[in-house]
């Protein structure tokens, strides 16, 4: 122990002394600590008038409640946003009394599940129509907006349907793997004239067998000359995309 304070002694008298040079600028640090004390006190400064104004406590309060507000609706937007379902899907139905098969393609969007709004495109083909007697037939266009009732198991629809005024009603009977629809819509009567009285109107059953496929058994034409009406389809959502093309890149 002697020998390791006689090795150190110096070392420890060299940081004695710099502690008694450090304390005069010590003292002068404190001193100046107690003038700036003072002025913030006396409401000297921009930090001092920050201290004891009011005014800008009271700003400050109302800025961070604006904050807070803004925060507040922008999680709100982005919960919702979260909320929308989005649904794309592609369709065939056939009547077997005039040998027409109408095609469809279309995007659905729900907000809310009580709300949706569709979009889309329907072609008429087979016997006799524009897409037998012309190299391009003209695509029809479908905008719809629908509400939903009774615990959203009941749909109610209106809009262009097929390219006319229309609208139908869809009941979920099991959640969505079965859905029975009756919809109508005014009838193609100068370019192309269906020769329909007074106005189209089919009902079908859809049945979903597997990840978005679908069967369709119905009638089609029901008030002028019924017709068996069936077919299917493809109705997939925006998560089941992004899965898709998960799996196909693995």
């Amino acid at each position: 122990m002697k020998k390791i304070i006689d090795e150190n002694r110096g070392k420890v008298d060299e940081i004695v002394s710099q502690l008694k040079d450090a304390v005069p600028s010590v003292k002068k640090t404190m001193k100046n600590l107690e003038e700036i004390t003072d002025k913030i006190n006396q409401g000297k400064g921009t930090i001092g008038k920050l201290v004891n104004e009011e005014g800008f406590y009271t700003d400050a309060q109302s800025t961070m409640a604006s904050v807070n507000t803004a925060s507040q609706k922008l999680t709100d937007m982005v919960s919702k946003a979260e909320r929308i379902r989005i649904y794309i899907g592609a369709e065939y139905a056939y009547n077997q009394r005039n040998k027409h098969g109408l095609s469809k393609a279309y995007i659905e969007i729900e907000p809310s599940p009580s709300k949706l709004y569709r979009l889309g495109v329907s072609m008429l083909t087979g016997k006799g129509t524009e897409a037998e007697t012309t190299d391009s037939p003209h695509s029809e266009f479908d905008a719809q907006i629908g509400l939903r009732f009774f615990d959203n198991r009941l749909t109610v629809r209106g809009g262009m349907l097929e390219g006319r005024i229309g609208g139908g009603l869809d009941f979920r009977i099991w959640d969505r793997d079965v859905i029975a629809t009756v919809e109508g819509r005014d009838v193609w009567s100068k370019d192309k004239d269906e020769n329909i009285e007074p106005f189209l109107l089919r009902a079908f059953v859809d049945v979903n067998i597997w990840w978005g496929f679908y069967l369709r058994v119905g009638g089609d034409n029901l008030l002028d000359e019924p017709g068996f009406y069936g077919g299917g389809g493809l109705r997939i959502r925006d998560e089941d995309i992004k899965n898709l093309f998960a799996f196909m890149s693995i």
